[in-house]
């Protein structure tokens, strides 16, 4: 069975070909032919199509900026990088997209330098060298987390997605702080249970292979388990597509469904995949260590500690008190959110209505749907027996009325 990089690598090159045959040629209609040489050149040093795609894309906008400007590629100058840069900034793009644009620019400057260099046009080469140094980046900013969610705002994100695999899907990315693209390459075979609960090992990843615990939502992943449609395949996907099994889910589909369940639930923040890592990470940081945490979420260097390390003045504030003896501090945990059944015990995923183990309510809102559920299946049932009533009377009196009209016609004979 293929992994996900390659269906997502066939997606790209799709997308590559119709960017080349009919984008660029609408966008810079007088650099296709040089486009076409600098995409084989990508290919060339083993870039990947999602890549290439991207590089291609942002250099025909450049290149049509240019065009609209009289100008080609070979008479580009140090005045039109700059003239570019206030285009940009002008079009309202930020500093990280400024300066990705560039970066891209910078590397195609390289990639001819390197070609004019190889092929002993010394002096052209030599121009192009001089632009490549000349390609100022724009400074970033401090990098900042996007706002994360609350406990409790995650929890009814979850609550509001409708599908059992999506749901169990947001769960994973949120309790074992995934990344999207680790959470669709999981098999059935990377799910390991002991007495604790589940663990996943987590093989396609950005770092090592690591092993996460999934605690607050074994039960849910259990659940979808038992109803996976492969269940019985190890090799399956974990979240496979709805319309091919032996498909990963699409690379967008948890987003579209983590959106509408935010509306629903009433949340205003712009909720996506990703983010479920930033609110764990956030949760986590400052109660594992250094090394904890890069191994938990798969990273290979400890730069992003660094942007969770936000010291909030009411923590100094605790800690000055408490050097003095006027508070006591005590170690932070987190909440426990299991919902213990008061029936026969059994610890459940936050977010179940009911005992996985006894199937019992386990929350008033639960009990109440029981209840309507019930109440409701009463009326259906007293429903039918009156249409089976009904039935059975209109089925007699169409048979009197057959009778009669058997009768009417043998007297006409």
């Amino acid at each position: 069975m293929e992994s996900p990089r390659a269906f997502e690598d066939e997606a790209w090159e799709g997308h590559l070909r119709y960017l080349m045959r009919v984008t660029v040629p609408q966008r810079c209609p007088g650099h296709v032919e040089f486009l076409r040489w600098y995409e084989a050149r990508l290919l060339a040093e083993g870039l990947r199509a999602s890549t290439r795609y991207r590089q291609v894309q942002c250099l025909s906008e450049f290149l049509g900026w240019l065009e609209s400007r009289g100008r080609t590629v070979w008479q580009l100058e140090r005045s039109d990088l700059d003239f570019y840069a206030a285009h940009l900034r002008e079009k309202g793009v930020g500093v990280g997209g400024r300066r990705v644009i560039f970066t891209m620019i910078k590397k195609m400057c390289r990639v001819l330098w390197e070609y004019l260099e190889a092929e002993g046009r010394t002096e052209e080469a030599a121009r192009w060298r001089i632009l490549w140094e000349s390609v100022r980046l724009p400074k970033l900013r401090e990098r900042r987390l996007p706002q994360v969610l609350s406990r409790d705002e995650v929890l009814r994100v979850i609550e509001h997605i409708g599908d059992l695999e999506y749901r169990c899907a947001a769960a994973l990315l949120y309790e074992a702080g995934l990344r999207l693209v680790e959470l669709r390459n999981l098999r059935v075979r990377d799910v390991l249970w002991d007495e604790y609960g589940a663990k996943l090992v987590v093989r396609i990843s950005k770092s090592e292979t690591r092993t996460v615990r999934v605690i607050e939502f074994q039960d849910l992943l259990r659940r979808w388990l038992d109803e996976h449609p492969l269940r019985g395949d190890p090799d399956a996907f974990l979240f496979p597509s709805k319309y091919d099994p032996d498909r990963p889910v699409g690379r967008n589909v948890i987003g579209l469904w983590l959106k509408r369940a935010a509306a629903a639930a009433g949340v205003r923040k712009r909720v996506y995949p990703h983010l479920l890592r930033h609110t764990r990470a956030t949760e986590l940081y400052g109660k594992l260590t250094e090394r904890e945490m890069m191994y938990y979420f798969g990273w290979r260097k400890r730069d992003m500690i660094d942007v969770y390390a936000r010291l909030k003045p009411e923590q100094v504030d605790r800690k000055l008190l408490a050097l003095y003896g006027v508070v006591r501090v005590e170690g932070e945990g987190l909440e426990r959110r299991l919902l213990v059944c008061p029936s026969c015990g059994h610890a459940n995923s936050p977010t179940e209505l009911f005992c996985s183990s006894c199937g019992r309510p386990l929350r008033r809102e639960a009990a109440l749907e029981a209840v309507k559920e019930e109440a409701g299946l009463a009326e259906l049932i007293g429903q039918l027996r009156r249409t089976r009533r009904m039935v059975k009377s209109l089925s007699e009196r169409i048979e009197r009325l057959e009778e009669r009209e058997r009768k009417r016609r043998r007297s006409q004979l």
